[in-house]
C-alpha cells in the first residue's frame, strides 16, 4: 500500500520508507508490486549471505562462515527473508555496512548504514555501533569522519515526519498501532511463551491447523 500510494494513514508511519521506495522503483520495470518485492528480497538475501560469508571469513575462518550461512538459512524464522517484509533488505544493508567498516572503507560503510537507518528503526543501532568502535579506536579523524552520516536515513525520515505530523519521532507512537513498543529483548520472549500457554491462543492465531 505504501509503495503504491505513499503514506495515507498515521499508523503507516511505523514502516520506514526505503523498502516501499525500492518496491516502487523496481515496479516501474516489472509493472507488478508483489513481484518487485519478491525480486528485492531474493536479491538482497543472496547478497546478504555472500557478504556475511566474507565478513565471518575475515573475522574468523571459512569453516565457521559456512556454518553461519547454513544455520541462518535453516533457522525457523528465515522464511521472513522471502516474504514481503523489509528483513532481507535490512540484513543486506547491516551486514554489508559492517563488512565495509571492517575493511576501513568508511564511505560505503556510512552510505549503507544510512540506508539501513531508513529501512527499519533498529538501523540506527548500526551507526551507534560504528560510533562506539570509532571512539574505542581513538575517535573521529580525517580518515573516518564520514561515519557521522551513518544515521542520516533516520534523520531524513524524522524531518519528513516533522513536516507532516509536527512530531519527528511519530514513528514510535505509530508502532503502538501494531502492538510494538520499546522493551528489553527478554520481555518479548517471555510474553510470547506466556501467550502460547493461554487458552485459545493456538486456535486464534494458527487457525489453519
Amino acid at each position: 500500500s505504501i509503495a503504491k500510494n505513499g503514506y495515507q494513514e498515521g499508523l503507516e508511519y511505523a514502516f520506514f520508507p526505503l523498502y516501499p521506495l525500492a518496491i516502487r522503483a523496481v515496479s516501474t520495470v516489472t509493472g507488478d508490486f508483489q513481484l518487485s518485492a519478491i525480486l528485492i528480497n531474493l536479491t538482497a538475501s543472496f547478497f546478504a549471505m555472500l557478504t556475511l560469508y566474507r565478513l565471518v571469513s575475515l573475522e574468523l575462518n571459512r569453516a565457521l562462515a559456512e556454518k553461519t550461512i547454513i544455520y541462518l538459512l535453516f533457522f525457523p524464522t528465515s522464511f521472513f527473508l522471502l516474504v514481503t517484509y523489509s528483513e532481507s533488505l535490512f540484513l543486506f544493508l547491516a551486514v554489508t555496512s559492517s563488512y565495509f567498516f571492517k575493511k576501513e572503507n568508511f564511505l560505503w560503510a556510512a552510505v549503507l548504514a544510512a540506508l539501513a537507518s531508513a529501512t527499519r528503526p533498529i538501523g540506527v543501532a548500526i551507526a551507534m555501533a560504528f560510533f562506539i568502535q570509532v571512539f574505542i579506536q581513538g575517535g573521529f579523524s580525517r580518515k573516518n569522519w564520514v561515519l557521522i552520516f551513518a544515521p542520516l536515513g533516520l534523520v531524513f525520515y524524522s524531518f519528513y515526519l516533522y513536516l507532516h505530523t509536527q512530531d519527528p519521532l511519530f514513528f514510535m507512537s505509530a508502532q503502538q498501532n501494531w502492538q510494538r513498543s520499546l522493551s528489553f529483548p527478554w520481555f518479548s520472549f517471555w510474553q510470547t511463551l506466556n501467550n502460547i500457554f493461554q487458552p485459545g491462543f493456538i486456535t486464534q492465531y494458527f487457525y489453519v491447523f
